[in-house]
């Protein structure tokens, strides 16, 4: 099978990126074909983004590690119907490293939710093009670049997964006499609905899930199901803002070291060859990379 291959031109913006966390706080990407292709997009368009990016969960960001990949990492084209105007891609967890001309390599886990703009969703063909898509913030173009360039037109890269094993968490956000925000998040699925037993909703397009609070304040059991139809469950959880609760059935021990284990060889890319779609787990091939200077310096 045989893909495409497109030069990509990442747009970053001056924010600093959680290395361990898999949301990616607003970043903004397009493909050089799409530009070329809708002109009336203009030179630069935000095209993915994630909003709030778990802002709400304060410290506790920094207990959200990356989703652990069991196969290859694809897009779920059943997600682009959840939302009527905005449309919700996942993005498995893998670690890559990215050598530029500067020889400085940058390591980071690529993973998470980010919501497409209705309007740029079909141009991008989702399904196909967020494969090349990868999200880089100022620091780490600047160790790829030499000098004071921003521009690394022969990258070389290596992908793997991430050896990322945690337990499934829910995090009571806040709560009032009728309503519970809450959060689950290392499930490593996407998970689109929660559930009491009772009442079921959905969760919002900034990730979060909201229950009906119950009248002693506790919940026997709450359980989120993931696009599979698989259910994690959370017992005796009260609706007291800050409590966590871990879900231990079916899930292994996690591993101590959360780190990134990579290929012992790299891949060099070039605009002249075209790959084919390596098959194998984790391993995916680009034709260059074009990286550009912040569209925001503030």
């Amino acid at each position: 099978m045989y893909l495409r291959f497109h030069i990509l031109i990442f747009v970053v913006v001056v924010r600093a990126l959680i290395i361990n966390t898999p949301c990616v706080p607003q970043m903004y990407v397009i493909d050089e074909d799409v530009m070329f292709e809708h002109e009336a997009m203009g030179e630069f368009a935000d095209v993915v983004s994630l909003h709030k990016c778990y802002e709400e969960m304060g410290e506790l960001r920094k207990n959200v590690y990356g989703v652990r990949v069991k196969a290859e990492c694809y897009v779920y084209s059943t997600q682009m119907h959840i939302h009527t105007e905005r449309r919700n891609i996942s993005r498995c967890g893998h670690c890559m490293s990215l050598v530029g001309p500067s020889l400085i390599a940058t390591q980071c886990m690529i993973a998470g939710y980010y919501t497409v703009d209705e309007q740029y969703a079909t141009a991008m063909n989702a399904e196909g093009r967020l494969s090349y898509i990868v999200f880089l913030n100022k620091e780490s173009v600047k160790r790829m670049s030499s000098g004071t360039a921003f521009k690394a037109t022969e990258a070389t890269a290596s992908y793997t997964s991430c050896n990322y094993a945690t337990f499934p968490v829910l995090t009571v956000l806040a709560t009032n006499s009728t309503h519970t925000k809450l959060v689950v998040y290392n499930t490593n699925e996407r998970v689109v609905s929660i559930s009491n037993g009772t009442v079921s909703s959905d969760i919002d397009g900034d990730g979060y899930f909201t229950l009906q609070t119950a009248e002693n304040r506790t919940i026997e059991k709450v359980c989120v199901t993931s696009f599979e139809g698989q259910r994690t469950c959370f017992s005796a959880v009260t609706t007291t803002p800050r409590n966590t609760y871990v879900a231990l059935s079916r899930y292994t021990p996690p591993l101590e070291n959360k780190t990134c284990e990579f290929l012992p060889q790299l891949i060099a890319f070039s605009t002249t060859t075209n790959y084919s779609f390596v098959s194998a787990p984790f391993r995916y091939k680009i034709a260059a990379l074009h990286l550009t200077p912040p569209i925001n310096s503030n």
